[in-house]
């Protein structure tokens, strides 16, 4: 649980409901994707509209996602049953993964086996050659969550994001240091719950896809990161 300070009434919550976007073709090839902008494939959309349906009967306030197609065209599919406008900002865009947009895992182990050997040892304050480190994109996801969460005193709010991105912010959600994200998961279309209540944030709902299972959409066929977590296996 993390403090911070927001407008709520005292007993209001206002939950976030953070998703992860669904499946592209690069997720089941286990290529980086960062800031590249690939859209979902047949699976992911059938992922985004199991998630839709789950959350059909929610009063939802606001929808959001970053600018890349993947994310908001996941949120769009959230928000048309309640009649809203997806909000799009940059500052949700998936972690920049630089020189490795668009590799595999093999392809950065023959080019980068030094890098990844230290990533292995300890991720925290490394940046990936030409792209960003844990930190930079925990802080303007942070930042940017902050600055949505402080328009509403109340309710449900949906912000669709990106595996790296997203695991950022839960490991300052749960108060954990950051390199400690190989110890989460997020599948694609995977929605987790931030409760913001007066001075505390909890986590208290975590990498849930129930809603593939209960709205008969596939899980997908994205392979789940080694031990070690290599930025590779990040999208």
């Amino acid at each position: 649980m993390t403090r911070a300070s927001f407008p709520q009434s005292q007993g209001a919550a206002v939950d976030l409901l953070l998703a992860r976007h669904g499946q592209t073709a690069w997720n089941q090839l286990r290529r980086c994707q960062g800031f590249s902008d690939i859209e979902l494939d047949e699976v992911g959309c059938s992922q985004a509209r199991a998630l839709a349906r789950s959350l059909a009967r929610e009063r939802l306030r606001a929808v959001y996602a970053s600018t890349l197609q993947r994310s908001w065209r996941t949120a769009e599919i959230i928000a048309a049953p309640h009649d809203l406008e997806v909000v799009r900002l940059e500052a949700l865009r998936e972690l920049n993964h630089g020189a490795f947009e668009g590799l595999r895992p093999d392809e950065i182990r023959a080019s980068h086996g030094d890098f990844l050997e230290r990533w292995f040892q300890n991720p925290a304050g490394m940046r990936l050659p030409r792209g960003e480190s844990l930190e930079e994109v925990q802080e303007r996801a942070w930042e940017a969550l902050l600055g949505v969460i402080r328009q509403y005193s109340e309710g449900k709010v949906v912000v669709v994001g990106h595996q790296m991105l997203n695991l950022a912010v839960l490991c300052k959600a749960l108060g954990i240091p950051i390199a400690s994200y190989r110890r989460l998961a997020q599948e694609p279309s995977a929605v987790n719950i931030l409760r913001f209540q007066g001075d505390f944030i909890s986590v208290v709902r975590l990498n849930d896809t129930c809603h593939l299972r209960n709205h008969g959409a596939p899980e997908g066929g994205e392979q789940r990161p080694r031990e070690g977590g290599a930025p590779a296996t990040s999208r």
